[in-house]
């Protein structure tokens, strides 16, 4: 890896090992600005700016921000909106809640409007999965229906169906019926998958925000190569150039950034901006 130091600047090394590909190069660094780091060509460095310059077409300095001991898969499977199913099974009424969820706290809060809403009922029972500090975590109660009847049931739908970020709340009135062990399963189960089947499932991918600045020059090269991804565009700005704000796949990234460098001739400027989940996007 060529690591170019312009006077007086500092330059800090890069744990992550990166392929050095230095075909058409163009030199760019990065400066920390709170939670956003700003890529510019290195002709175009501020006085007193630190940070971390790079040589590299495909590979850049915020190589170094993907965290390359993440275990965890860079998308999931989840649930758009909030589903309700209700079933009646031998005299017993099933009350199925499937509801997207973001952090753990979500599920005592559902959980108790789940009671606010369907008072007096004999069971509710719930299972969750969900990504918490880098790990999956996941849980179930049966709430006072024999052991392994209704939580581990509902949980396993889950699970066969790969869905994160989800808990499943069956209420039940009883009905005066006893089902037994093997028909409470079977009930708690089928009350899940109706619901799942009345469920839109999205698809969710580990994304960046990105703002690209260019002249207008380039902009309609930018519209021409990026046609299908302009759906992702989140917000866009004409001033005295052109600001797009967009989301871009974590993995697609190093790739949309080379073609942005390409198109522009190296006179885009490229900002970092948060990271997170969004529904999954098109390929660039």
């Amino acid at each position: 890896m060529v690591i170019n130091k312009p006077a007086g600047m500092a330059v800090h090394p890069i744990k992550d090992k990166m392929e050095d590909t230095l075909a058409n190069a163009v030199t760019y660094y990065w400066c920390q600005r709170g939670e956003s780091r700003l890529f510019r060509p290195i002709n175009r460095l501020d006085k007193g700016t630190s940070g971390l310059v790079l040589v590299g077409k495909s590979q850049y300095a915020h190589q170094a921000m993907f965290n390359s001991e993440r275990l965890m898969p860079m998308f999931y499977k989840t649930i758009k909106e909030i589903v309700i199913v209700e079933l009646i099974i031998k005299k017993s009424r099933f009350i199925s809640l499937l509801i997207p969820i973001n952090q753990l706290q979500d599920v005592e809060k559902e959980l108790h409007d789940a009671k606010q809403k369907y008072p007096d009922a004999n069971h509710y029972c719930l299972a969750y999965i969900i990504r918490q500090d880098g790990s999956i975590l996941e849980r179930c109660s049966d709430d006072g229906e024999p052991s392994g009847t209704a939580g581990w049931p509902i949980l396993n739908v889950l699970k066969t169906r790969y869905l994160e970020n989800v808990v499943a709340i069956v209420i039940r009135y009883f009905g005066g019926t006893l089902l037994g062990t093997g028909g409470l399963v079977k009930a708690y189960t089928q009350s899940v998958k109706s619901t799942l089947d009345a469920a839109q499932i999205v698809s969710m991918e580990y994304a960046q925000k990105i703002v690209v600045t260019l002249n207008y020059s380039h902009y309609g090269s930018f519209e021409k190569q990026f046609s299908n991804i302009m759906s992702q565009i989140a917000d866009i700005q004409y001033t005295e150039r052109v600001r797009v704000e967009l989301w871009i796949a974590v993995d697609k990234l190093h790739d949309f950034m080379a073609k942005v460098v390409n198109l522009s001739l190296g006179t885009a400027t490229m900002e970092l901006c948060e990271e997170g989940f969004v529904p999954q996007l098109f390929i660039t």
